[in-house]
C-alpha cells in the first residue's frame, strides 16, 4: 500500500492506494473543514491513481499518519458501529440496496447500515438484495455480505 496526502483547491485528500493503484480508503477535508470519508459516502477516487498525473501538490506519507487521520474521521461513528454489530450478527440475512461500486465490491445501504457485498450474484445500482452477513470490516465500519 501507498499513502498520499494531496493538496488541491483548498482541500486535502488523504488516500490509501493498493498495489494495483486503486484508492481503497480516502478522507477529504473540504475548504470548509468538513470531513468526508469513503466508507460513509461515495467519495473514493475513481480509476487508477497515477502520481505523475495528479492535480495540486502531494506528498507520500507513512501508513501511521494515514491511520491517525482515518481513525479521527471515524470517531463520530464508533458508537453507531458498535450498535450495528449488535443488531446484525454473523449469518443473519438482511436487505440492502446497491448504491455504488468500489474496488472492494458493491456498496450496499440498508436502513441503518453500510455494507459491502462480496457474493457471486451480480447486483446493479439501486437494486435491492437480501444477503447474509459474513463478517465485519472493522477498517470501514461495514458489514460484509455474501
Amino acid at each position: 500500500m501507498k499513502y498520499l496526502l494531496i493538496y488541491f483547491e483548498n482541500e486535502e485528500f488523504w488516500l490509501e492506494i493498493d498495489e494495483q493503484l486503486f484508492a481503497m480508503r480516502q478522507v477529504i477535508v473540504d475548504e470548509n473543514l468538513k470531513i468526508h470519508i469513503s466508507c460513509r459516502e461515495d467519495c473514493l477516487a475513481e480509476g487508477m491513481i497515477y502520481i505523475d498525473e495528479l492535480d495540486g501538490s502531494y506528498k507520500e506519507i507513512e501508513k501511521d499518519e494515514f491511520e491517525r487521520k482515518w481513525l479521527s474521521a471515524l470517531k463520530p461513528y464508533y458508537e453507531e458501529w458498535f450498535k450495528i454489530k449488535q443488531r446484525y450478527s454473523i449469518g443473519q440475512k438482511i436487505e440492502g440496496c446497491g448504491r455504488y461500486f468500489y474496488p472492494q465490491g458493491m456498496i450496499m445501504k440498508g436502513e441503518d447500515y453500510v455494507a459491502v457485498y462480496k457474493g457471486s450474484k451480480k447486483v446493479l445500482i439501486n437494486e435491492t438484495l437480501i444477503a447474509q452477513v459474513k463478517e465485519y470490516d472493522e477498517d470501514n465500519f461495514w458489514l460484509v455480505l455474501e
